[in-house]
């Protein structure tokens, strides 16, 4: 559900709108069109609508949500960042309506439903591909293994929770720590680091492969060493249970047998 508005031709949010505003002229931000104001009465987040019907793929939106963006913004303008809400980034005849947007290069995802892994990686492409950099902000653990794909990709999962932002450790964290540890310069330097251990780790398991491999050559060459000794050995015994083979005595013995 539409959170912003445009009135003369300055941003509004719903969470201020009054009955009085009714008679306002708001329009879309996205596409321009007219908008009409929604003041339930019931546990409805306030929001905005279009007068046509369009939607924009909106979906319905909790107060979780709404809370965790307007927070976010707020924190955001606080350090003195430009930033605006749920803002629409067009690429090649699509767009998609980011959540939050920092500096005007820093897309905010701010998750508190259920989404799919696929869904997750196309939303995440469509900003890297366009050179923003992405925070993905979870409102709930384990959202169906999204956590763990997210440190796949980011080596760090964000959770806001009541006014605080934590790490999947609980380490407590601000919103300039989330723009740091999301940088490309910092997850590059992140997945060298990664790369280089991943390349030890398989040097190791080489190195254990070739010596498991020459400690079962060598027990294999001791066992057939054993087996050509003990054939000999029977080989030495005569059909009558006799050892055929000369025994050689010392020369001392043999002198004194003659």
């Amino acid at each position: 559900m539409p959170q912003r508005a445009i009135l003369n031709g300055e941003s509004f949010y719903a969470w201020n709108l009054k009955e009085p505003d009714r008679k306002s002229e708001f329009t879309c931000p996205t596409c321009g069109e007219p908008f009409v104001i929604v003041l339930p009465s019931l546990d409805i987040v306030k929001h905005f609508r279009h007068k046509s019907g369009a939607s924009h793929d909106w979906k319905p939106e909790t107060q979780a949500h709404l809370n965790m963006k307007r927070d976010l913004m707020d924190l955001a303008l606080s350090y003195g960042y430009p930033c605006e809400l749920e803002v629409k980034i067009p690429h090649e005849g699509v767009y998609r309506i980011a959540d939050i947007l920092i500096q005007e290069k820093i897309v905010v995802e701010c998750q508190c439903s259920r989404i799919s892994i696929k869904e997750y990686e196309e939303r995440t492409r469509f900003y890297q591909d366009n050179n923003y950099q992405i925070i993905w902000l979870l409102g709930d653990r384990g959202t169906t293994g999204l956590d763990l794909r997210i440190h796949q990709d980011f080596f760090d999962v964000f959770y806001y929770f009541e006014d605080n932002i934590d790490n999947d450790e609980g380490t407590a964290l601000t919103l300039k720590d989330l723009i740091y540890l999301t940088s490309e310069s910092i997850l590059k330097e992140k997945r060298e680091v990664k790369k280089a251990q991943l390349a030890k780790e398989h040097l190791i398991e080489s190195k254990i492969r070739i010596l498991d491999n020459r400690l079962k050559k060598e027990h294999i060459r001791s066992q057939e060493q054993e087996r050509i000794q003990s054939q000999d050995w029977r080989n030495s015994w005569g059909a009558n249970g006799w050892f055929t083979k000369p025994i050689i005595l010392p020369r001392r013995m043999r002198a004194r047998l003659k």
